[in-house]
């Protein structure tokens, strides 16, 4: 295990600019208008330290991975077989017994090249006015830029060939003789054989098999919005709340599962890392919410059903009706299924577009149509080999179906005791209360038979009674 402290509790340098100020403005300009503004810089976790496993799959330390290999020249001769995909043995760990021999002929991996601590910069600005009726509308903008978010499970490979070198074609295929042959502590891998590829030796370090960074705080994002909320407070029983945003996200690596990593292992050249900006996977172009709450107007000191006998006025009070409803966009495409065949070591590789959309306009089409074909896979294809494809990482005008659901209660409230101190609460409540069918993500590799096809869906109805005693 390496350390950078002399007391051992560190394996990167400690990042000690880590200064996040913040700055708020509140100003009454007008009678019921209030503008307000406000600047910060916040630390995201970091993930250098304390996280993953040592190895090459991990962070820093010692460990050793052994590879099946089962080709050097793209397949076109076969060395390795599955009956023994270990022919040479396994390649155990040295510790640090070999000193810059480490892992000479294998995998350098898990460096960190950056010790930063990600941040975030934010910032707002938003007017509010207040409206007769106990009503507040909010127009505002809201803004972020993140730098150096941690790049998640995905590798820069730093081992990679210029995307100049495609231009060789085959030649960077063919197994040359191999300098590195019986000169590394090693009997496994591919530079422990006598031949090599061209390629293998054309790389800016051609002693290792492959030069990566793992978790490493490099990539940015940008995020820009414009929220609208109208509030109208409670009052005769109702209150209601409506909110909308249209914002735009765009990122280099990103995951709509883990805010601190990206789609593992998309990113097609180390050299040109702008190939690796689109929308972010998680941007939702814009989405509205409206909730309510609605007090029945029955019962005494109530506008309808005042003077029932008291029996009557307590079967008949403190019902309530609430809902959610929320519509929103989906999330960008990501096209897939691709096999990489660049030959010049990139982690992946992307489709072709013929220079068509693949976006359908669906006005006027069935469920099923739109099931059957989301969008149009056919201007999609598997590019040639020693080309990287010129679709983006997400696609700008292409989305998965959005949402529509609405969540309903009604709940009957019972007071009583001294000063009314408990309540008898019944509530029953229906999850898409309207069974409104939302679509799926449709099927986005281009090697399924069912690429542009959704699947199935979500939106069942489920309803659940319940009893609650508060005190």
């Amino acid at each position: 295990m390496k350390f950078v402290t002399p007391q051992n509790r560190r394996q990167t340098p400690t990042d000690r600019n880590n200064w996040g100020p913040r700055f708020g403005l509140a100003y009454n300009f007008a009678p019921n208008m209030v503008l307000r503004a406000g600047y910060g810089i916040a630390f995201a976790p970091s993930a250098l330290q304390a996280a993953g496993s040592t190895g090459s799959a991990g962070m820093d330390g010692f460990g050793s991975t052994s590879n099946p290999y089962f080709t050097f020249d793209g397949m076109r001769t076969i060395y390795t077989y599955l009956r023994n995909p270990f022919p040479d043995g396994y390649n155990l760990p040295t510790g640090n017994s070999l000193g810059a021999r480490t892992n000479l002929g294998l995998d350098a991996s898990s460096f960190f090249d950056a010790c930063r601590s990600p941040y975030v910069q934010q910032w707002n600005l938003n007017i509010q006015r207040s409206f007769p009726g106990d009503m507040v509308v909010e127009i505002g903008y809201l803004g972020n830029h993140s730098i150096g978010l941690v790049d998640g499970e995905a590798v820069r490979q730093y081992n990679q060939l210029p995307a100049s070198f495609m231009a060789f074609g085959t030649a960077l295929q063919e197994l040359v003789d191999n300098p590195f042959y019986r000169k590394t502590p090693y009997t496994v891998g591919g530079l422990a054989q006598p031949k090599v590829s061209r390629a293998q030796l054309l790389r800016p370090f051609p002693q290792y098999s492959s030069v990566h960074s793992f978790r490493t705080p490099n990539a940015y994002s940008i995020y820009h919005a414009m929220t609208i909320r109208v509030d109208k407070r409670f009052r005769n029983g109702l209150t209601l709340l409506f909110s909308f945003t249209g914002a735009k996200a765009i990122d280099d690596a990103s995951s709509a599962v883990n805010f601190l990593g990206p789609i593992a292992g998309t990113h097609v050249d180390i050299y040109n890392w702008k190939n690796e900006r689109s929308l972010s996977s998680f941007d939702i172009s814009q989405r509205a919410v409206l909730s309510y709450v609605y007090e029945l107007p029955f019962g005494r000191n109530r506008a309808l059903l005042r003077s029932l006998p008291g029996w009557l006025d307590t079967m008949v009070k403190g019902w309530q009706v609430s809902g959610i409803s929320t519509f929103q966009t989906g999330l960008p495409l990501i096209i897939s299924g691709v096999t990489n065949n660049t030959n010049i070591f990139t982690t992946s590789q992307r489709a072709n577009n013929n220079g068509a959309s693949a976006r359908i306009d669906h006005s006027g089409h069935s469920t099923d149509q739109k099931m059957a074909r989301w969008f149009d896979h056919t201007v999609f294809s598997q590019p040639p080999a020693f080309t990287i494809g010129n679709v983006s990482r997400t696609l700008p005008d292409v989305r998965a179906p959005g949402t529509n659901i609405t969540d309903l209660a009604l709940m009957k409230n019972t007071y009583f005791g001294r000063d009314q101190r408990f309540n008898f609460q019944l509530r029953a409540e229906a999850f898409s209360a309207f069974n409104h069918f939302n679509l799926g993500s449709p099927d986005t590799s281009i090697a399924s038979g069912n690429v542009g096809v959704i699947n199935g869906g979500s939106g069942t109805r489920n309803i659940q009674l319940a009893a609650k005693l508060l005190w």
